[in-house]
């Protein structure tokens, strides 16, 4: 019958059935287990679907950049003379940007749409990086790549997670996890492009204007892409009108977790930013997202300069940073499938995996093994992967929809300081010491103080 369909229709809708096989391919497997329906309606809302997943898979691959900061640190400190805690401020004002960019997404995509959204990062973006070329002071740094490239990458970050899961009701968690796959697995792909870029003619300054054409190309698509589900738009609007009623929800049943319950995958309420502010649940998350959180940036801000400690080459410290933006990509996609199975459990295997891989990477520094540092790098991303996977599934599935954008938002703010403990921390602790052992010996203590807090809350559900 699809062959005689597609043998009698126009040649647009032939491409569009195209695509949608193709996706079908991809997609149509135990991981996503939806079959793409049969009527010419709904395969239409099919090729939607997985067009507005691949572009946004994309467009977080781009801005996952932001954890490729540390192949920059070296070429700027030769240059210019820097200390390494003034190049850690980098990476800690571009996390804290991005941050602040991702409420300032959720206040946006409340009065405008996500086109507008897009295109405000886009500018952030491509200015911040065309800038970040003509600096020559520290200053200049911290304003454009920290806080310009921090802002757009929040935007664009949120945007995309917010509007591409409306289409994934179902498979919210496996969905964020390819989603956030391409965000962890950007440092990957540019830590390898760049490296070429940085140690040729065209150097840093090159690097940053390559960048910004990059992004100018690869938003503007984007923005004719990315929308939100329109099935998903309507219950929204359904769920503002029911939201005049939840001012009165008492606190004791948000501290039970009764909300937060699972009715075939949707939350049975929409709970506000406000209310989510005072549960139980989020007071042990987020202070679990800190402690964890920074023991993932200890390692990810300094990953070249760690395995520059231990006499890698240039080249070999960028395939580090590679295979650790690589376990991050895999972290992702792993814990997002780990959140549809297993559900609470899923905050154990993350805990003991940090902890593991922290003892791991201490005893890869000490002995000087590069072996084990590649491997404790798989680890360390795979693990700090499951951060944003967890946030965007529980915040999901806790909170609702409704006022997803900002939620997800405040529990991502989580990163302002997990930057400045582990990247600025761990920066000041090598101008000091010179080494980051002691750096390595706290990541541990805080593994340990999560497991901790995590057993303490679990005890306290019961």
């Amino acid at each position: 019958m699809d062959d005689f369909i597609i043998g009698n229709i126009t040649g647009g809708r032939c491409k569009k059935l195209i695509i949608e096989r193709l996706m079908k391919a991809i997609f149509n497997s135990p991981l996503f287990p939806e079959i793409l329906p049969d009527t010419f309606e709904d395969r239409i809302m099919g090729c939607k679907k997985y067009a507005n997943l691949m572009t946004g898979l994309i467009l977080l691959l781009f801005v996952g950049l932001l954890y490729a900061w540390s192949i920059f640190v070296k070429p700027l400190e030769e240059e210019f003379g820097w200390a390494r805690n003034q190049t850690s401020l980098v990476f800690v004002l571009s996390m804290i940007s991005y941050n602040i960019g991702s409420i300032l997404c959720g206040l946006l995509l409340k009065k405008f749409s996500e086109k507008k959204a897009l295109f405000t990062a886009m500018c952030l973006l491509c200015t911040g990086f065309l800038g970040a070329s003509h600096i020559n002071t520290i200053y200049g740094l911290y304003f454009f790549y920290g806080v310009l490239c921090g802002l757009g990458i929040g935007l664009t970050y949120n945007v995309v997670l917010t509007t591409v899961l409306t289409w994934f009701p179902e498979n919210a968690g496996m969905a964020g996890g390819v989603l956030l796959m391409g965000f962890g697995s950007g440092g990957f792909l540019f830590s390898r492009i760049l490296s070429v870029f940085l140690h040729s003619d065209w150097g840093w300054r090159g690097s940053f204007k390559i960048l910004a054409l990059s992004f100018w190309i690869i938003m503007t698509i984007g923005i004719f892409i990315i929308r939100r589900s329109p099935l998903q738009s309507t219950e929204i609007a359904k769920g503002a009108d029911c939201g005049k009623t939840v001012a009165g929800i008492t606190q004791s049943l948000l501290d039970s977790g009764a909300l937060g319950a699972l009715d075939h995958g949707k939350p049975v309420v929409d709970i506000t930013p406000g209310q989510m502010l005072r549960t139980k649940f989020f007071k042990f998350f987020f202070a679990w997202l800190v402690l964890l959180g920074a023991v993932g940036m200890t390692v990810i801000s300094s990953g070249a300069l760690l395995a520059e400690k231990i006499n890698a080459t240039v080249s070999q410290a960028s395939f580090a940073v590679g295979i650790l933006s690589a376990g991050n990509g895999l972290g992702r996609v792993i814990y997002g499938r780990l959140c549809d199975i297993t559900g609470k459990k899923v905050f154990a295997i993350s805990t003991l995996s940090f902890l593991i891989s922290a003892i791991l990477l201490l005893k890869a520094m000490v002995s000087g093994s590069f072996a084990l540092l590649q491997l404790t790098f798989i680890l360390v991303g795979v693990s700090y992967g499951s951060l944003p996977v967890l946030i965007a599934y529980f915040c999901r599935i806790k909170y609702g929809t409704a006022h997803l954008s900002i939620n997800l938002a405040i529990l991502s703010m989580n990163g302002m300081i997990t930057s400045i403990l582990g990247s600025y921390g761990a920066g000041l602790i090598y101008t000091i010491t010179g080494t980051y052992t002691l750096a390595l010996y706290i990541a541990i203590v805080m593994a340990l103080t999560a497991a901790l807090l995590l057993y303490c809350y679990m005890r306290h559900e019961r």
